[in-house]
């Protein structure tokens, strides 16, 4: 897999080190289908009329399906693209969350719209700001302060209440 000239080349890294972690702690569920031939994309635009985002025909590059820790993201090949349950301007290729939330890109405008119960969540200009939001979930965020301290609060309690309950 040659990612030189792949405009997605750091994001699809990441991802890819993701991965290799997730797989390290026995916790792998990605899954990368061979790279989609550009005769498929333009077939699938001809059929159509219309014109898949150059971001996403660089992942298709990539990956021809797709599947980023079991729910948290999965992308499909243009064969099993759809516009159901969406506006008419949008086209479906992909979920994330595993909540039913759609990851669209517009026939309009080319931007990324996800789309979950019937509204627009979030739109980004390129497919890289979708992969950016997925790399968001996956990776450790680092505790707040807050959080912090809720933690120390409940660590304190348990430790009250198991002391009472040795006294018992």
């Amino acid at each position: 897999m040659n990612l030189e000239n792949n405009i997605l080349k750091e994001e699809i890294k990441k991802i890819l080190k993701l991965r290799d972690e997730a797989e390290a702690e026995n916790n792998y569920s990605y899954s990368f289908a061979p790279p989609i031939d550009e005769e498929k994309m333009t077939s699938w635009e001809k059929e159509t009329g219309i014109t898949i985002p150059e971001s996403y025909k660089e992942w298709l590059r990539f990956s021809g399906e797709s599947t980023i820790n079991g729910t948290t993201a999965s992308f499909f090949s243009p064969e099993k693209f759809h516009s159901d349950y969406v506006p008419d301007d949008l086209v479906v290729i992909g979920s994330v969350i595993g909540d039913g939330e759609d990851v669209c890109f517009s026939k309009e405008t080319g931007h990324f719209i996800r789309f979950f119960e019937g509204k627009r969540r979030r739109e980004c200009e390129d497919f890289k700001g979708v992969l950016n939001d997925i790399i968001e979930l996956l990776e450790p965020q680092p505790l707040t302060p807050e959080e912090i301290e809720q933690m120390r609060k409940k660590l304190e309690e348990i430790r009250e209440r198991r002391k009472k309950e040795i006294k018992i």
